[in-house]
């Protein structure tokens, strides 16, 4: 009996041993992580973490764009399968119910080269009313960062959503200024965006004051564009003029045109601004925080290093308009 005591006591020890071996020789799995950090397209900064070192989540990332995080009329909204439902004020029993609309448009709209996804959200808080809003879910390498929200408009009647060479174009269809809500809308409206810096922002139309465009040239379309200067701003571009010999003969006419539409129109000439060189003229016009830029600029075919530049020449018009950024 003693002889099989011993025994049981003896294996119970070694059992005991070989645990506390294992035990002793195995790590925590606790890893040190590089300090390397990722920027968000919020402009916040986040490390690596975890086991596998990655990068820990961006603020209001979500791997899916039907459950991500959006800024409505400075409110911060997260989508839960493409809905939400919030208090309407702290302690109000009525709700505010924001919804996935679709539209969708993919396209890279920050210039990382990686497709975005922009769509339409409906956002009611129990009247008549239905706001149309349009977001766009930025995909970063952690799923998808969602933008402040732009209003379209109340029961509007959306058409399509388009992504253009960075550009965020929606067209839909809206009630004549003066008419009632009761009013089919019948109005065609196009709304032009842009990514800055993580945020959407529209991009004035061309100002209606330009139109009809000067008939003494041809235009391409109307693009949206950001300026060093003048931030967002609409652009449209004429056809160039090719091998010129005359540059007054065909800039002349199209100054005064414009000069005189946007006088006649309240807008006032800033002379200030004015600006001009060799075959070139920038011309800006005001109208409160408004501004149109009416330019021209030529293209010599002999530019000797010794002389002035000589035409034949090429010659292209341009007009801009957009809001000042209080930057001039």
């Amino acid at each position: 009996m003693k002889t099989y005591l011993s025994v049981l006591i003896l294996a119970l020890l070694a059992i005991a041993g070989g645990i506390y071996f294992y035990l002793s020789h195995t790590h925590t799995g606790e890893v040190a992580c590089t300090t390397e950090a990722m920027l968000c397209p919020d402009g916040s900064a986040v490390g690596r973490t975890g086991p596998n070192c990655s990068f820990a989540p961006c603020p209001g990332v979500s791997t899916e764009y039907k459950n991500g995080t959006y800024i409505i009329d400075g409110r911060s909204t997260t989508l839960i399968n493409g809905v939400s439902r919030a208090p309407a004020a702290p302690g109000s029993a009525s709700q505010v119910t924001t919804t996935y609309f679709g539209n969708e448009a993919t396209g890279d709209l920050n210039g990382d080269g990686v497709p975005d996804v922009a769509f339409l959200l409906t956002q009611n808080s129990g009247g008549s009313g239905t706001f149309y809003y349009v977001v766009v879910a930025l995909k970063t390498p952690q799923g998808y960062q969602g933008t402040n929200a732009i209003l379209l408009g109340d029961r509007i009647a959306p058409q399509t959503t388009e992504i253009r060479n960075g550009e965020l174009i929606v067209n839909y269809v809206d009630r004549n200024p003066g008419e009632p809500m009761t009013a089919q809308p019948s109005l065609g409206v196009s709304k032009y965006m842009l990514v800055e810096k993580g945020s959407l922002v529209e991009v004035p139309a061309l100002a209606a004051d330009l139109y009809p465009l000067y008939s003494g040239a041809s235009w391409g379309p109307v693009a949206a564009t950001t300026s060093p200067d003048y931030g967002p701003v609409a652009v449209v571009q004429s056809t160039p003029f090719t091998n010129l010999t005359d540059i007054a003969a065909k800039s002349t006419p199209f100054t005064a045109y414009y000069r005189a539409r946007l006088l006649k129109a309240g807008w006032v000439q800033d002379m200030l601004r004015e600006a001009g060189g060799p075959g070139s003229e920038v011309s800006v016009y005001t109208k409160g925080t408004q501004f149109i830029v009416v330019s021209f600029r030529s293209v010599f075919h002999v530019q000797p290093s010794d002389a002035p530049e000589q035409c034949p020449c090429d010659l292209q018009f341009s007009l801009m308009n957009g809001v000042e950024n209080g930057s001039k």
